[in-house]
């Protein structure tokens, strides 16, 4: 979805059939931080036909305070097959900034449960 009421995909990684550059990566950008539990993950959408080789991922999660850039998260995370979701960070914010007790790296689903159920549009690898 490339935006919603909070967060917009301002760059979609389609894969190597339209990035000539060599750099593939997916930018997510939020107009504001209202209080609550926010939680991110990563699927591995597409093998863009090179099989289910195994994929690194680099996270980077950062919200601004006045005119500094508070990492939440930054890390590299590995996909091995197609499909696979994994979650990388859940947290709450309140008044603006991190609750940094909130943090948690327990393993959560947040997209790939509502990939190829009858009647989705969304069809894995597609």
């Amino acid at each position: 979805m490339p935006y919603g009421q909070i967060f917009n995909l301002v760059r979609d990684d389609l894969g190597r059939d339209v990035d000539f550059s060599g750099l593939n990566y997916e930018f997510v950008f939020s107009r504001g931080i209202p209080d609550g539990r926010y939680r991110f993950s990563i699927v591995y959408y597409s093998d863009n036909g090179l099989g289910n080789v195994p994929v690194d991922v680099r996270v980077s999660i950062r919200y601004r305070q006045e005119r500094l850039m508070i990492p939440v998260y930054e890390g590299v995370l590995t996909l091995d097959r197609l499909g696979q979701e994994k979650g990388v960070i859940s947290f709450v914010m309140k008044d603006k900034k991190l609750v940094e007790e909130s943090k948690s790296f327990a393993p959560f689903e947040i997209f790939y449960g509502t990939l190829n159920q009858p009647g989705s549009a969304i069809q894995m690898g597609k």
